[in-house]
């Protein structure tokens, strides 16, 4: 009903019931004039009252009806819905929430809805609550979600949505969550089918690039062919003394038997055989230089041959040689043609000495056996419920106890520890027995006589239904290596003195390497180019359109040289100057990652000596491709200024960044990664910053000396 047909109907009824209050007005008081207008007003104010009630019961049915439809709404919408007031505390909640994090719709009111959501998430929650609230706008997100009847955690989008008040204060946040799990596995499935698909297309195409290069070279074969036809007679007497030559200097020998009679034998198994030549061997039986327990296996093998059945396996066998002397040879055997006839070309080398090693191998096991039993690495058990300690015989040496005055009791075992690492040592126990895990740890001891020494001990608890019921371990004296930590530590600098100074070398050859290219291989290059473009003017066309392929082919070759001329050793950074490099660098890079890239100079005069420009350039470097690898970012910025006696190289992004504490297992990689840039920078006595967050991009710092004696 519209709202102008309902204020026609209530003036009708007004109408009315003015008309029924005259008529009833006349018929109570008809004569009494003095107090007829004031009654009949009264009567016609009663009219309009009764109306007016009936209306408003009438839009309270309405009301109720209303609110009926849209809590059946509320309550079953596809999503979850929840009223959250500012201080976090859920106010309403319909079934599908509830649902959702598997509690009952009744026992989640007045629940913080924090704890509804995974710990990993709380951030992003409350940053988005607070902005809504701040910012009185709409906000999503993206978090995880638990359902605490369950425990099984899903993803969830986040809609947030400010409540206002009529003077407009803002009195909590309507949140809608709807379940994306099921979108992210999609995502990351599809995800997974786009990499696997660029990596097929990759390999596709490298392999298509190999094809093409393939017939590149048998279009010249094949024009090439004519001419060595000529020489084919040749080249074939000249591979048969070729392969004659290898036969004979084989590192095995090798023999040829037809017939169970020896037709060939090389240098080498004249040599293992220890006879003058080959007419020595040539037209005896082979069987009379086998040793009689191994005939059997060969026979056997060799029928296996016969039948056609192959096998490569090496076998081990004993030779007889002419002087009677023995030699542990391993061999192989295969059916051939030979002259026209079935023979058996048998492979074998010596391995006496591998013998010879193995049984050394053997002897060096069982030192290392008894090394183990004498390297006074002790052992102990602990039976944590019944305080009853076991220990080696190894451990009571290293503590300087007797067993017999021993009792057997932890507390005992404790009381030898240091006075300085005594509660450590409770506190990483308690702690162990407590939470059932293992420790490793290092601390020091006095020995009954006084004597200090320094112990590494490792323990593993065991727990059963979450209690600690017993404790393993080990105990050394690591006395000695603490006394040679110092010439460790020593050793690793020079070590980095050596590192350092391999490294200018490298640089140095590579260097000269990129020269060498771009002034040899390069010039070879475009010079043939150019006489080929030459050449094909004069000749017909096939062959003038393979001479133009072939110098395509030899273009690409003169621009993959001067790249990696370029990638050995940038000669700008040598010839113009490290500011120069550095913006030339971000050029190419801009242009190559389609990243925006800005570089910012002091403009002051930075003397830098060769191997620091090649350091700082190459840091540089290295973290743009960190940049372009990791970092998603869409600028880059690159600053050089100098402080004081130092310089200070800043590379900064917009990307997503990272945890800054996990640096340490990440920059382990190979390579010129930030691992060796930070070991670079800090042997040069300089400093490597890394500040960067998730979703806030990372800023790198490196600061370096300028002084010559710092670089050398």
């Amino acid at each position: 009903m519209s709202n102008n047909t309902k204020n026609d109907e209530k003036n009708g009824i007004c109408k009315n019931g003015k008309a029924k209050a005259k008529k009833e007005y006349a018929r109570l008081y008809p004569t009494d004039k003095s107090i007829k207008k004031p009654i009949k007003t009264l009567w016609v104010h009663q009219v309009e009252l009764e109306i007016q009630n009936e209306e408003l019961r009438r839009t309270q049915i309405e009301l109720e009806q209303t609110k009926q439809k849209y809590t059946a709404l509320f309550n079953f919408a596809p999503i979850g819905y929840f009223i959250i007031d500012y201080k976090g505390f859920i106010n309403e909640v319909n079934v599908i929430g509830s649902d959702m994090v598997g509690i009952e719709k009744s026992t989640l009111i007045n629940k913080t809805f924090r704890s509804c959501i995974k710990n990993n998430s709380y951030d992003i929650f409350h940053l988005n609550f607070r902005k809504a609230i701040e910012e009185k706008k709409m906000k999503r997100c993206e978090i995880k979600m638990m359902n605490l009847k369950n425990g099984k955690e899903f993803d969830a989008e986040l809609i947030l949505d400010p409540i206002l008040s009529e003077t407009g204060i803002n009195k909590g946040c309507r949140a809608a969550i709807i379940d994306i799990t099921d979108r992210k596995k999609m995502e990351e499935e599809l995800s997974q089918s786009r990499e696997e698909l660029e990596k097929r297309v990759k390999d596709k195409t490298e392999n298509l690039l190999k094809v093409i290069q393939l017939l590149s070279k048998e279009i010249e074969q094949r024009k090439l062919a004519e001419i060595e036809l000529n020489k084919r007679s040749k080249e074939l007497e000249e591979s048969e003394k070729k392969y004659r030559t290898l036969i004979q200097v084989s590192p095995e020998g090798i023999c040829v038997s037809v017939d169970d009679t020896i037709a060939f034998a090389n240098n080498t198994a004249v040599n293992i055989l220890r006879v003058k030549n080959e007419d020595e061997l040539k037209g005896k039986p082979f069987w009379q230089f086998i040793h009689p327990n191994s005939i059997e296996m060969i026979k056997t093998r060799l029928d296996k041959f016969r039948q056609g059945r192959k096998d490569a396996e090496l076998i081990e066998m004993t030779l007889i040689r002419p002087d009677g002397s023995f030699v542990e040879v391993g061999g192989k055997a295969a059916i051939i043609d030979y002259e026209n006839k079935k023979g058996v070309l048998i492979l074998f080398q010596d391995i006496s000495l591998r013998k010879r090693q193995e049984a050394s191998l053997q002897r060096a096991k069982a030192r290392l056996v008894e090394a183990q039993r004498i390297a006074h690495l002790g052992n102990w058990d602990w039976d944590v419920v019944n305080n009853t300690l076991w220990l080696s015989d190894e451990s009571f040496k290293i503590y300087g106890l007797e067993r017999e005055k021993f009792d057997g009791t932890y507390e005992s075992f404790c009381s030898m520890v240091h006075p300085e690492d005594r509660q450590r040592i409770k506190e990483a126990t308690y702690d162990a027995i407590n939470n059932c895990k293992s420790f490793d740890l290092e601390y020091r001891i006095i020995l009954p006589t006084g004597e200090q020494r320094h112990i590494h001990k490792r323990a593993l608890i065991e727990c059963t239904d979450g209690k600690a019921v017993r404790m393993i371990g080990t105990i050394q004296c690591v006395t000695q290596q603490k006394k040679t930590q110092n010439q460790i530590l020593l050793s690793r600098q020079k070590l980095r003195t050596l590192a350092a100074k391999m490294e200018m070398i490298e640089e140095q050859e590579r260097h000269k390497i990129a020269r060498d290219l771009h002034d040899s291989v390069g010039q070879i290059l475009a010079f043939a180019t150019r006489e080929l473009k030459y050449m094909r003017k004069n000749l017909p066309q096939n062959t003038a359109d393979t001479l133009l392929e072939i110098a395509e082919q030899l273009d690409k070759a003169i621009v993959q040289t001067r790249t990696l001329s370029f990638d050995l050793s940038p000669s700008i950074l040598y010839d113009i100057g490290f500011e120069i490099a550095v913006e030339d660098l971000l050029e190419k890079y801009q242009k190559q990652r389609k990243i925006k890239c800005s570089f910012k100079d002091d403009e002051k005069p930075k003397p830098l000596t060769i191997p620091l420009k090649v350091l700082l350039y190459r840091s540089i470097r290295e973290l743009l491709m960190n940049t372009a690898k990791h970092a998603e970012a869409q600028n880059v910025k690159v600053s050089l200024a100098k402080e004081g006696t130092n310089i200070s190289v800043t590379v900064e992004d917009d990307g997503k960044g990272f945890d800054a504490a996990e640096l340490e297992s990440s920059e382990k990689s190979k390579g010129f990664g930030l691992f060796s840039i930070r070991e670079r920078i800090e042997h040069l006595g300089g400093g490597f910053i890394i500040d960067s967050a998730k979703g806030k991009g990372t800023r790198t710092i490196l600061t370096v000396p300028l002084s010559t004696e710092a670089i050398r």
